[in-house]
């Protein structure tokens, strides 16, 4: 449900609803679970959730076990799969590299599109992490500030400025901060941080919703990020590796514009060295925009 005018509820699109069902499971691949249980994660009423499972077990979509009775992802999205990612080429160009930067950093790196007003996880190489919960692919996270700020390090100022608009309670000056961080971030071409709390709250929280009603998640989300402290969420994670957070680079489209992020999370790690992370990403989003016919935009 969402609120409509005069504070009506109105019914999400049929469409929509299916997405919850798919976005969910894709995010448990692991995880069975019955109808009732389904229903409850995702925030729909069981009929509408059988409704959806029934015809999604039809077309194979969605399997269901014969005496459990249980969900899980199914066999029809394999070439789904396969065919967009192929499709999509950054990722298709670089698949052997990422792998090999998060073996070889022993952390995890995660590429991530924007959709729409939410960043969405479409890969997850290396280990789990303390933000593995909200690292997964298939993950949506709100693309609030100041969270997302690579897709938006080099956008115009009049998009930046409205961006900065979503959150009314912060101050002017926390805003120029923010903005001369961006800034700096487009002349080195990364955008980096501290282990900021934000991303540890972020996390906690994602992990606490998993056996919720998923249709609170995303308001519970947006609630963290604008308790965030906008000045202080980017810096130098080399001043302090042992408190460096993550590090990411975009990869650009024929048109100059953020195409996507690969970003790596450095996390817990004490031993890193923040500086041969930065070579290695910036050279591997080089080559994903090049291979993949992008062009960075002329600062």
């Amino acid at each position: 449900m969402r609120t409509g005018r005069k504070g009506l509820k109105v019914a999400s699109p049929p469409v929509m609803r299916v997405m919850r069902v798919l976005d969910y499971l894709a995010l448990h691949p692991d995880e069975e679970f019955t109808i009732s249980d389904l229903a409850r994660r995702v925030g729909l009423n069981k009929a509408t959730c059988h409704t959806i499972v029934t015809t999604l077990v039809e077309q194979e979509y969605l399997t269901r076990g014969a005496v459990s009775g249980r969900i899980q992802l199914g066999p029809a999205l394999i070439p789904l799969g396969l065919v967009a990612e192929q499709r999509f080429r950054p990722l298709d160009v670089a698949r052997t590299e990422l792998h090999a930067l998060a073996d070889d950093l022993g952390v995890p790196v995660v590429v991530s599109i924007r959709t729409g007003s939410e960043i969405l996880h479409l890969a997850h190489y290396g280990p789990a992490s303390v933000f593995s919960a909200m690292s997964r692919a298939g993950q949506r996270i709100p693309l609030l500030p100041p969270v997302g700020a690579t897709f938006y390090a080099w956008s115009t100022d009049e998009v930046i400025d409205a961006w900065l608009d979503s959150l009314p309670h912060s101050g002017e000056q926390a805003r120029q901060v923010f903005r001369k961080a961006l800034a700096q971030a487009r002349s080195l071409g990364y955008v980096a941080g501290g282990d900021s709390p934000l991303w540890r709250d972020l996390a906690s929280t994602v992990r606490e919703i998993e056996s919720s009603d998923a249709s609170h998640s995303r308001r519970w989300v947006e609630e963290r990020i604008r308790d965030a402290d906008l000045a202080s969420y980017m810096g130098d994670p080399g001043e302090n590796q042992g408190s460096a957070g993550f590090v990411s680079a975009p990869v650009f489209d024929s048109a100059g514009e953020v195409e996507l992020t690969v970003t790596v999370h450095l996390g817990d790690s004490v031993t890193i060295d923040v500086d041969d992370v930065v070579r290695r990403l910036t050279n591997l989003t080089a080559h994903m925009t090049v291979a993949s016919g992008g062009r960075a935009p002329t600062l």
